[in-house]
């Protein structure tokens, strides 16, 4: 985990210290400003840029002895990605058996400039091929046929110049060494294809939400809902089938809440 967001994690587990009256007035605490803390720390979780002199003043007030240990100030990418593959590891040994991580419209990458195309095929190259195992980290990425028609279109021939020295423009032919990706192609489903998927969907709801769904009724009102959807995009098929699992869990298990 690098330093910078070890100690916002360690930040957002501890509580402000106490000051009284007469030292909130003084001058050496006028950094003190509880209300933003919680907004800074979340913020920098997120990656956002932030002063880091008011991240400092947050990590100092929350208790972080470490946190002058290193540099307060991410540089590139690669901070966030290991922070991201330390999570998985850290709730592995929290007890949880990992982190499922959603990736959502992947396909936006294929329209980028081919410079950020190059970085972001480089990023996620890391988790399709990691050097190493990333315990506890199972990423799911989403995209169109338009993602992958790109990547097989890139001039993967196409060099730069440095120091009149020529180097690969891409690090990898990533058409080539991403063939074996395990993908699940949610385009022209069968009718049985999508009670297979409806069932699943129920099951992982179920212990989500560690509930027992009414295994008749839910399978009707499914089937119901794919007939209805027809030939609908298979992402709003799936958010429907969804929605109905939520209201059912919300009917049966309210009741028992109040």
């Amino acid at each position: 985990m690098p330093h910078y967001f070890k100690a916002v994690l360690a930040a957002l587990a501890q509580d402000n210290i106490m000051l009284s009256k007469r030292q909130k007035g003084m001058k050496k605490h006028a950094s003190f400003r509880p209300r933003e803390f919680s907004w800074l720390l979340a913020n920098a979780m997120n990656g956002n840029q932030l002063p880091v002199f008011r991240l400092r003043h947050a990590l100092k007030y929350r208790q972080v002895s470490f946190y002058k240990d290193a540099s307060l100030v991410c540089k590139g990418w690669e901070p966030y990605f290991e922070a991201v593959t330390a999570l998985g590891a850290m709730f592995r040994t929290m007890g949880f058996k990992g982190w499922v991580l959603l990736f959502d419209e992947g396909e936006s990458i294929a329209q980028l400039l081919v410079n950020t195309r190059r970085k972001s095929y480089s990023i996620l190259h890391r988790f399709f091929v990691p050097a190493s195992p990333l315990p506890g980290l199972y990423p799911i990425f989403a995209f169109t046929d338009d993602f992958f028609m790109r990547v097989k279109s890139e001039d993967y021939g196409r060099v730069s110049v440095k120091n009149d020295r020529e180097f690969p423009y891409f690090e990898e032919n990533y058409a080539l060494v991403w063939r074996h990706l395990n993908i699940h192609s949610l385009h022209n489903l069968s009718v049985e294809e999508w009670k297979t998927l409806a069932e699943k969907l129920i099951r992982l709801h179920a212990r989500a939400y560690d509930w027992m769904p009414p295994g008749a009724e839910i399978r009707v009102k499914m089937v119901k809902i794919l007939a209805e959807t027809g030939e609908r995009e298979a992402r709003l098929k799936i958010k429907s089938l969804i929605n109905i699992l939520d209201l059912t869990n919300q009917r049966d298990c309210l009741p028992n809440v109040l």
